[in-house]
């Protein structure tokens, strides 16, 4: 993968999207939306931003499932990032099973730890975006390893809930 300097990962629900969300300038931002194409999410965020269509479904070949086209387009979006860029929103409908699952995929492509995802109770990443992601980016990505990750994903939700703690929001920083 491409050097980067440094940039953070932010997981949230395309909604909220405005410019003054941004923590930085525009020209230091980037964007990925997995969910319908809008127009006006593209006129409101930076030129560093793909809107790449695809449904919260773990079911292969469905209509409108992550393709392999379009796993590699997001993994040729974040190898051409330019130098510059800071933060990355990755964005969802509600930023809870797609973006979660770009967001892990991102990260193990990085050579970082996903788990900071997995083991969020407040993220339920969509394993299928997640393998098809890292198989086309290269990765061997197992079904049982899959089901592992999702096991994992599901206790930590669950005694989550029996503390009373059903995770929140983080933002993961990515140095090369």
């Amino acid at each position: 993968m491409k050097q980067v300097s440094k940039y953070y990962m932010h997981i949230l629900p395309k909604a909220i999207l405005k410019r003054q969300l941004f923590e930085t300038d525009l020209t230091t931002t980037a964007v990925i939306i997995c969910s319908d194409d809008n127009a006006l999410y593209k006129q409101l965020l930076p030129d560093n931003t793909i809107v790449v269509p695809f449904a919260d479904t773990t079911i292969r070949n469905q209509a409108n499932a992550i393709t392999s086209e379009q796993a590699n387009e997001i993994i040729g979006f974040i190898k051409n990032l330019p130098i510059c860029i800071q933060d990355l929103y990755i964005c969802c409908d509600a930023g809870e099973s797609r973006s979660p699952a770009v967001a892990a995929a991102i990260l193990r492509m990085s050579g970082k730890d996903d788990n900071v995802i997995w083991e969020n109770p407040f993220y339920h990443p969509n394993w299928l975006i997640f393998q098809v992601i890292c198989r086309e980016f290269g990765l061997l990505m197992p079904d049982w390893h899959i089901k592992q990750l999702v096991e994992l994903n599901k206790r930590c939700y669950i005694n989550s809930v029996r503390n009373g703690n059903t995770g929140n929001y983080e933002k993961w920083q990515i140095i090369e």
